[in-house]
C-alpha cells in the first residue's frame, strides 16, 4: 500500500491549524471551551473523509485533538506567565475582581465580596489572558509540553496511516 502524500499533508496541516486555533481560543482561566471543543471534534472526525476509517478511529482522532488543545493551552499559559508575568494587587469592583491596572479577572469566587479579596496578589500576563493566584509562576511546564508533543506525534502517524491508498483490484 502506498501513501497518498497530498492527502496526508492536507489532513495533517488541517489538524495542526485547527488545534492551533483551539489553543489560542482556550487560553486564560475561563475559556469558552464547549464551542471550541465541539468544533474541533466535528472537524477532526471529518478529516478522514474519503477513507475507510470507521467510527471508533474517527472519535479517537477527535478526542486526541481535544487533548492536544487542552494540554497545549495550559503549556502556553504557563510559558506566558513565566516569561511576561507581573505581580498585581486585586481590587473588588462590584461582582467582579479587577487588578489595580483595571484588568477584569472574572466573577468573585463563592463566598467572596465584602472587600475580602482586596490586596491579594495575582500573577498576570500583560500580553494575554493568562493569570493565576500568587506571585510565583508554576514550575516549568515540561510535562504539558511532553504530553502535547507525544499526542501530536501519535496523531501525525495516525493521519498518515489513514491516508494510505487501497491497492487497485
Amino acid at each position: 500500500m502506498s501513501i497518498s502524500v497530498p492527502g496526508a499533508v492536507l489532513r495533517n496541516s488541517l489538524a495542526l491549524a485547527a488545534e492551533f486555533v483551539a489553543i489560542m481560543l482556550m487560553r486564560g482561566p475561563a475559556p469558552h471551551w464547549l464551542p471550541v471543543m465541539l468544533g474541533l471534534v466535528a472537524l477532526m472526525s471529518g478529516l478522514p473523509n474519503g477513507t475507510d476509517t470507521e467510527f471508533v478511529r474517527r472519535m479517537l482522532l477527535a478526542i486526541g485533538a481535544v487533548l492536544i488543545a487542552l494540554c497545549g493551552s495550559y503549556a502556553w499559559d504557563q510559558h506566558a506567565l513565566r516569561a511576561y508575568g507581573r505581580v498585581e494587587r486585586v481590587v473588588d469592583v462590584g461582582t467582579h475582581l479587577h487588578t489595580q491596572s483595571g484588568r477584569d479577572l472574572g466573577a468573585l469566587p463563592l463566598g467572596g465580596g465584602g472587600g475580602g479579596n482586596d490586596g491579594l496578589q495575582v500573577l498576570v500576563d500583560p500580553h494575554g489572558p493568562a493569570w493565576q493566584w500568587g506571585t510565583e509562576p508554576d514550575p516549568e511546564p515540561a510535562f504539558w509540553e511532553t504530553v502535547t508533543g507525544g499526542l501530536l506525534l501519535i496523531q501525525t502517524i495516525s493521519l498518515t496511516r489513514i491516508s494510505r491508498r487501497r491497492p487497485a483490484r
